[in-house]
């Protein structure tokens, strides 16, 4: 009898324990999906990447942590804007391992479409034209190529110079442009230290920041600029122009106020004469050629806007006056205008944007009963400002 409700006693525990793991499993949900899928097994297309599911080489209690591994591009053609994807941190509930930068998208997911001709990388954008990914030489002075390979040179791509090692930084003192260029890719020759670019007659658009920390100080726009992304001439406050002026010239070198049908340069500033957005301050006086005389800078009546990192790292300026009718003021606008003591934000204003007055002197400002959004760290500080702005 003893050994009968021995047994019993026992079969009563197992279910007891079927029971309880069953609960448990219950109460927690079902399985990740990691544990019911196999590394490769799946693959997904994101715009043109192909993604496939592999094992990130963790794991946890479940087994294996698999992720979406960007492994190739499929389009036919080297995209023309944008080739450094931001890809989406997770897609149906697994992390997505992107590329770091540039140089792995050139190595890994556009493997297929880069091309080497002597000391340039290139990929093609239709059957007649390619861009510029790449430079691998130390030459002086670049002239860049207006064909490879039976293909027309029309753009150069977003970041393809701001990683080409140090060759450019260290031994190109001149970049010329031939006509055939039109675009020029955001950051494409950013911090490459170079004395001096030549554009060609044939550009279109230059991108965010394209030019960022050149040391030139005078520059010759074509009259065939359309488009401008977010202050390509930019200084930093630690490399490049700093906080020396820009000007604009004619072909000859002479100092020019420039306008075309898009751009106007107006009291020291350009801007975009549709919408009147203050793309980039040139830090000059209201001659071409003359310095500027102050401190003190008014920004021009009837700007609307000021742009992204118009006035960065503006390292002189102490006041600026914006005009009644702005209505915003864009990310890191003014950011690291480290001397930058007084603002008086317009009653017009309705958005301030991400760092806009971020490292500046900034101690006190008021903020009108317009202002619906105003961005993270609008007047934080990194390194220089004050520790904390009263906001009135």
């Amino acid at each position: 009898m003893k050994k009968m409700s021995f047994v019993k006693s026992l079969f009563v525990l197992l279910l007891l324990c079927v029971f309880l793991c069953g609960a448990t499993a219950a109460e927690g949900g079902e399985a990740p999906a990691s544990a019911k899928v196999q590394a490769g097994s799946e693959k997904i297309l994101y715009d043109r990447y192909l993604l496939v599911l592999q094992d990130s080489g963790w794991r946890d209690k479940n087994g294996p942590i698999l992720n979406w591994t960007v492994t190739e591009y499929l389009g036919e053609w080297f995209p023309r804007t944008d080739p450094y994807v931001s890809f989406p941190q997770e897609l149906d509930g697994f992390d997505v391992d992107a590329p770091s930068d540039y140089r792995d998208f050139l190595s890994g997911i556009y493997a297929g479409l880069v091309r080497e001709n002597g000391i340039y990388l290139y990929a093609p954008v239709s059957e007649t034209e390619c861009y510029l990914v790449g430079y691998t030489g130390y030459e002086e002075a670049v002239t860049l190529p207006s064909r490879l390979d039976g293909l027309t040179v029309t753009g150069i791509a977003d970041y393809a110079f701001i990683y080409s090692g140090f060759t450019l930084e260290s031994f190109s003192d001149a970049v010329v442009f031939p006509d055939t260029i039109r675009y020029v890719g955001n950051y494409a020759f950013a911090m490459t230290d170079v004395s001096r670019f030549t554009l060609g007659d044939g550009v279109e658009y230059i991108g965010d920041q394209a030019f960022l920390s050149m040391k030139q100080t005078d520059f010759y726009l074509p009259e065939s600029l359309k488009g401008l992304g977010i202050n390509p001439f930019g200084g930093d406050y630690y490399v490049g122009r700093d906080a020396q002026p820009l000007y604009f010239t004619d072909k000859s070198g002479a100092y020019i106020e420039f306008v075309n049908g898009s751009f106007s340069e107006i009291n020291g500033a350009l801007y975009s004469t549709g919408d009147m957005k203050l793309i980039a301050w040139l830090d000059h006086g209201e001659t071409p050629g003359s310095p500027f005389p102050g401190e003190e800078y008014t920004v021009a009546e009837g700007t609307r806007c000021v742009g992204s990192r118009a006035f960065f790292a503006c390292a002189n300026l102490k006041k600026v006056v914006l005009p009644d009718g702005l209505e915003t003021i864009e990310a890191s606008a003014f950011a690291e205008c480290t001397q930058l003591e007084a603002v008086s934000i317009p009653e017009s204003v309705t958005s301030i944007g991400d760092y806009a007055f971020n490292d500046t002197a900034i101690t006190s400002v008021r903020i009108p009963a317009g202002v619906t959004e105003i961005g993270e760290d609008a007047f934080g500080a990194w390194s220089a400002g004050p520790a904390q702005v009263t906001i009135v």
